[in-house]
């Protein structure tokens, strides 16, 4: 940030250090505010930051947001808003609809519609550009890190999403693909959390350095749901306990 010289009221130079921001006054009233290294911020900007800011009448309305490396994503459920891209100074709308779904990964985010037949959308923040990974597999139910990779667990999908080079790949299809997992030390287990007709059963495996997927158990769902430390007796399904050296699964049911 500079140094800069402002003169008082006869003319004399004042030193400012370390300034960042300058606000003046206009000549038609009212006030404009400058900032070092950065234009003045755009009415879109500033409408963008207002329907953030919200009031008494707009309240009613849902917002949704999600800061990304460059700026934010913002959301708002008010009559042709949609969905836009909030830079430091500028805003546009990158989605008609209101995405209301929001996952924060490297290089950008995961947005979606909580509903089983719209699009997936991946928000590249290096090229400020909204690109569709698949055209209805939203819902999404789970966003987890494992090994440098990122597993996004949608209504039609299991993807991997790999931050090296931007990439999608579906590591397993079929319905209501809500997830479950349990890292262990060679891989990461993981289990549909729905018995729903035409989900996948059983137990999988995902390899930690390969990330391919196996299946290892072909019966049951909801396995993994609940890791416990304690012992006893427990009526609920879908527990994991450890013993000493092992794990003691259980699931929903082993006749799906």
């Amino acid at each position: 940030m500079p140094d800069i010289l402002l003169k008082n009221e006869i003319g004399e130079d004042i030193e400012y250090d370390d300034i960042d921001t300058v606000t003046l006054r206009t000549v038609g009233g009212g006030t404009a505010i400058y900032t070092y290294g950065h234009p003045q911020a755009t009415d879109k900007w500033k409408l963008v930051q207002n329907a953030a800011a919200g009031d008494a009448r707009t309240n009613m309305y849902s917002r949704y947001s999600l800061n990304v490396p460059d700026g934010r994503i913002f959301a708002y459920t008010a009559p042709d808003f949609g969905t836009w891209y909030q830079s430091r100074n500028d805003a546009w709308r990158i989605h008609d609809e209101v995405l209301t779904q929001m996952f924060s990964v490297p290089h950008g985010a995961i947005l979606g519609i909580n509903s089983n037949n719209k699009p997936l959308y991946f928000w590249d923040d290096e090229e400020k550009e909204l690109i569709q990974i698949s055209s209805n597999a939203s819902q999404i139910y789970n966003v987890r890190k494992f090994n440098g990779k990122y597993l996004i667990a949608c209504y039609r999908n299991w993807w991997l999403y790999d931050p090296d080079d931007k990439s999608f790949t579906v590591l397993l299809s079929g319905t209501a693909m809500s997830m479950f997992c349990l890292e262990i030390e060679d891989g990461l287990l993981m289990s549909v959390s729905n018995n729903n007709s035409s989900s996948p059963k059983g137990i999988y495996k995902l390899e930690p350095v390969t990330f391919e997927l196996t299946q290892i158990y072909d019966s049951g769902c909801y396995w993994l749901g609940l890791y416990r430390n304690g012992k006893g007796i427990e009526q609920s399904s879908s527990y994991v306990l450890e013993t000493e050296d092992a794990y003691l699964f259980s699931a929903y049911s082993n006749s799906n």
